[in-house]
């Protein structure tokens, strides 16, 4: 498959070729009934006797072959809710179960890593899966292996498939088994995944990228003013509109780089963090940082005008991110002015003009943790759903993940996993990589660079250091007054 024709072709996972709208080349496979999810048997009252008979007993030859040694519960209609099994066995029901059910798909090939196993690991089950439904001729079960790696593919293929430093091992091996199920009649599977395939490499590949332009006339446009620009130093000498870009630039980037196991184990926070979640690190050290600048450039400003001025900028960087649907500098931003040698500063605030104190208390509520963030939740879920760029706060999520993990244990009874812990982690980390789908296409301006990441250079104790200027510009005798 040649690079020009991955990058002419956009397709999407609803679009991918279903089985039954073009039979494959296998006789065994043609022959077999329109397939049933596993726990839910066809109650159509106008389905051929004969063919109700046929798909009865591929039931339960496949159930014979898949639910064993597995927990579950079965509703009073046949369907069934997964509790717990062994990676392989849960691995087998969730094929069976792909075509019908793809969230819970997603889910399982998002977070088989929290589990203890690799890539390699996964794709060994599948294999001698298909060895055992191809031997026993259970053709059904093939429609869910060509759906199972397509899902796995569209959500997993730079981590798993294309992971740094494995010379595309997987990638490679999956080519094979595609290879070997069209050689067994089973093309439909094989161009199914193809498919996926073409998508996530174009996805994957930055001139592939649908970005987002920021309105014109918001940065900087012409060499002339860069170049003027380029003079200046200091935060009152580059626009709201600059910074919000400049800043929402750099953290998109770094958040659109997030891998899913990053967000595994809760991996951000073991000693290893570095190696195994760097781009989370990364972006939560950011946050820090961001913050700190914030409250720094404030408490630096000896004079009070200057010093409301500074306020000023921050809060209108803050709104302008909102408006770019970045709320995650707009959080750093916040826990910046927020930072009690700041909220100490009431000389300050209280020359704020009311404009400014409208703005301040609209963002405020916004990002606002009650009931769960639900302001901020309603408004990231608004932004996604217009198809633009999205920089959502990282804090939320891994709030949500730190939840997930602290109420429901990896394995249950007799080690068995908790199939349901799946399920949550794979919902929240699904949420993550919906969000990562937009660039920004913003014009740097190399000035504007330069002073952010000096500005992002903190002292060696930021609170002490910052407080002790919160106290030369505003002293303790003045906060009474």
């Amino acid at each position: 498959m040649s690079a020009e024709g991955a990058s002419s072709v956009e397709v999407s996972a609803a679009e991918l070729p279903r089985p039954e709208d073009s039979p494959g080349d296998n006789p065994d496979a043609q022959q077999q009934p329109s397939s049933a999810s596993l726990g839910t048997l066809a109650e159509d009252p106008e389905m051929d006797p004969e063919v109700r008979r046929s798909l009865l007993r591929a039931h339960k030859k496949l159930s014979k072959l898949v639910l064993k040694e597995l927990r579950y519960e079965t509703a009073a209609n046949g369907s069934i809710t997964m509790l717990s099994g062994s990676m392989e066995n849960l691995t087998r029901y969730v094929i069976t179960q792909a075509d019908s059910d793809y969230a819970s798909t997603e889910a399982f090939v998002l977070t088989y890593r929290q589990f203890g196993y690799q890539p390699k690991d996964m794709f060994g089950i599948v294999e001698k899966f298909y060895g055992l439904v191809t031997t026993k001729k259970i053709g059904q079960a093939l429609d869910g292996i060509g759906v199972f790696l397509a899902l796995w593919v569209l959500v997993g293929y730079k981590s798993d498939f294309r992971a740094r430093g494995t010379r595309g091992y997987l990638y490679h091996r999956l080519l094979k088994f595609l290879e070997r199920l069209e050689t067994d009649g089973f093309k439909d599977a094989a161009n199914r995944v193809k498919l996926a395939i073409i998508r996530a490499s174009a996805t994957n590949r930055r001139d592939q990228t649908v970005k987002v332009t920021i309105a014109a006339g918001s940065s900087v446009d012409t060499e002339e003013a860069e170049e003027r620009l380029d003079k200046h130093r200091n935060l009152l000498d580059i626009s709201a509109s600059a910074l919000a870009e400049h800043l929402t630039l750099r953290e998109s980037k770094i958040y659109r780089a997030i891998q899913p196991p990053e967000l595994l184990n809760m991996a951000w926070k073991s000693h290893q963090k570095y190696a195994v979640a760097r781009n989370v690190v990364t972006l939560v050290e950011r946050t820090n940082k961001v913050s700190y600048w914030v409250a720094t450039e404030v408490c630096m400003c000896k004079d009070l005008k200057k010093r409301v001025a500074a306020m000023k900028r921050f809060i209108n960087v803050a709104n302008k991110c909102v408006q770019m649907h970045n709320y995650n500098t707009t959080m750093e931003i916040l826990g910046g002015l927020n930072n009690v040698a700041v909220q100490r500063l009431k000389k300050a605030w209280g020359a704020l003009p009311e404009k400014y104190d409208l703005i301040w208390e609209n963002l405020t509520a916004l990002m606002d943790t009650k009931n769960n963030y639900q302001e901020y939740r309603n408004a990231v879920a608004a932004a996604k759903a217009q198809n633009t760029g999205v920089v959502p706060f990282l804090g939320v999520f891994l709030r949500d993940l730190t939840f997930i993990e602290d109420g429901n244990p990896n394995t249950v009874e007799d080690g068995q996993i908790n199939f349901e812990k799946t399920k949550l982690l794979g919902s929240v980390i699904r949420d993550v990589q919906q969000y990562q789908q937009y660039a920004y296409s913003i014009r740097k301006v190399p000035s504007i660079v330069r002073y952010l990441r000096k500005a992002m250079v903190l002292p060696e104790d930021p609170d002490d250091t910052i407080y002790d200027l919160s106290l030369q510009v505003e002293p303790r005798a003045a906060e009474n007054q």
